[in-house]
């Protein structure tokens, strides 16, 4: 299909591949920016999926660097690898953006938008009560995680932050209320933060940041401004990263050590004191970036083992497991284990990873050790098909001002949003999100959407007022400012 299509591995056709990624990049972005049905989900997944097969693409696609470090050049991470597996990238995210357009198009009908009391706390108040949800999960996930099927709730209530933080900052919007805005932006830094000083891990918190920015940038305007912006933020989390890389043992040591909290914050302190800008002509930050950030080395890997015979396609195995992955194993104790991505990379790449290393398939290698070009192209057009259904259903809701239904569209949507895990990942999480946002709306939310059902209790309760009891009046909903 794409054999004979820029295939020489060459600095030149890795920076061609590069344009055609952002003339895709740019399509996304035109569709986002004109639908009044979309919230941000694929610019949240193309924000991802470009820190981890751009950024290394164009990094090796700069005209002086070569690898040079001994754990690159033992992890095998050439200009060869890189291409091969950008390459496949490049293509596979093309087909992304043509099941977002499938959607949007497969999708034209809106559903009958739902009846509710506009109750402040929903409207209004509906940001801080998400909030209190996502702390009270993410310091009870030690808890949680210890019963089986819990830790993912655990994680979907951490996730509820984002759009907590996503409604602040869209009422602060169209309220013209710039303070707000700056300040429901601004506080997206205390994600990494909590997860490192926590956790001992940047990637968690940086993630549910740069959601809540692609969800924001997708309505700001002026659009010149949200270009700058985006610019900016993929300017400014590269220089965190490189800052993260340089201090990170030193942090996790503290954490992972059980070290007070206030030794944790003083190791975070010496991030930002000794805090650097990245510099594409500095060789240790380049190499920072190659080390993590390049997806697409894995893949080119995979491409080579495939090609040479060393390994076999999978032939849909991997696609099986996340079919059978939702099923929560409190409900199927005996359901088949399903392994990591860690043994799907080391077991298609060769490459063998140390004890307690995390290491992420993505969609790009698992979808190619299936089928091929055929298993990334169909792949990567059904990822965007189902992600622009979640997007337009939670948009449409969006600009009813409904914000609760929104928040049960786009919160399992955010669960498949896994550019860098497995497709069995992705799905479960997106099961598990499901029910947490179906729980919360059983236990908190129901009574505001039940209207019919309140309203035939209050012509019941005038038709028929009881004998010898004052009759309550009916409290009309209190609405918003």
């Amino acid at each position: 299909m794409f054999e004979d299509l820029l295939a020489e591995p060459t600095k030149a056709n890795l920076n061609t591949l590069l344009v055609i990624y952002l003339a895709a990049v740019s399509v996304l972005l035109v569709q986002q920016w004109n639908s009044r049905r979309a919230i941000g989900l694929p610019t949240a997944y193309t924000f991802s999926f470009t820190f981890i097969y751009a950024v290394g693409a164009f990094v090796h696609g700069l005209p002086g660097y070569t690898p040079r470090s001994e754990i690159l050049i033992q992890d095998g991470v050439t200009l060869q690898n890189t291409f091969l597996g950008f390459r496949a990238a490049c293509f596979g995210f093309c087909f992304f953006v043509v099941g977002l357009l499938a959607a949007t198009l497969w999708m034209r009908t809106d559903p009958k938008p739902k009846a509710f009391h506009a109750d402040r706390r929903i409207t209004s108040q509906l940001p801080g009560t998400l909030l209190v949800i996502s702390l009270l999960c993410f310091f009870g996930a030690p808890i949680l995680k210890r019963i089986p099927s819990l830790g993912s709730m655990a994680t979907a209530g951490a996730y509820v932050s984002v759009m907590a933080v996503f409604i602040y900052c869209s009422r602060a919007f169209y309220l013209k209320d710039g303070k707000r805005l700056a300040l429901g932006l601004l506080a997206t830094a205390v994600f990494p933060f909590i997860t490192i000083v926590f956790l001992g891990f940047a990637s968690y918190g940086a993630t549910a940041a740069s959601m809540v920015w692609m969800f924001v940038l997708r309505f700001y305007r002026p659009r010149w401004l949200s270009l700058a912006v985006v610019t900016l933020v993929v300017y400014g989390g590269l220089t965190f990263y490189v800052n993260w890389m340089r201090e990170r043992a030193q942090i996790r040591q503290s954490v992972w050590g059980e070290q007070t909290l206030e030794d944790r914050v003083d190791r975070f302190y010496g991030l930002i004191e000794n805090f650097e800008l990245l510099n594409v002509n500095t060789q240790y930050h380049l190499e920072s970036i190659d080390l993590r950030l390049n997806q697409n080395n894995l893949v080119g890997k995979a491409i080579r083992q495939l090609a040479q015979g060393k390994v076999d396609y999978a032939h849909g195995y991997t696609l099986w497991v996340a079919a059978i992955a939702w099923v929560p194993r409190i409900i199927w104790p005996n359901k088949p284990a399903t392994g990591g991505s860690g043994t799907v990379v080391s077991h298609f790449t060769g490459q063998k990873f140390a004890e307690g290393t995390s290491v992420g398939a993505g969609n790009v290698l698992e979808l190619y050790v299936n089928f091929g070009w055929y298993g990334v192209c169909i792949g990567f057009l059904v990822i965007g098909f189902i992600t622009g259904m979640f997007d337009r259903r939670a948009g449409f809701y969006y600009h009813q001002g409904d914000y609760w239904s929104m928040t049960r569209w786009a919160l399992p949507g955010l669960g498949l949003l896994q550019p860098g895990g497995l497709v069995a990942e992705a799905t479960g999480s997106c099961a598990a999100f499901a029910v947490f946002v179906w729980i919360v709306h059983t236990a908190f939310f129901k009574r505001y959407y039940d209207v019919a059902g309140q309203l035939q209790a209050a012509r019941a309760a005038y038709a028929a007022p009881p004998v010898n009891r004052p009759v309550k009046p009916l409290r009309h909903p209190r609405y918003p400012e």
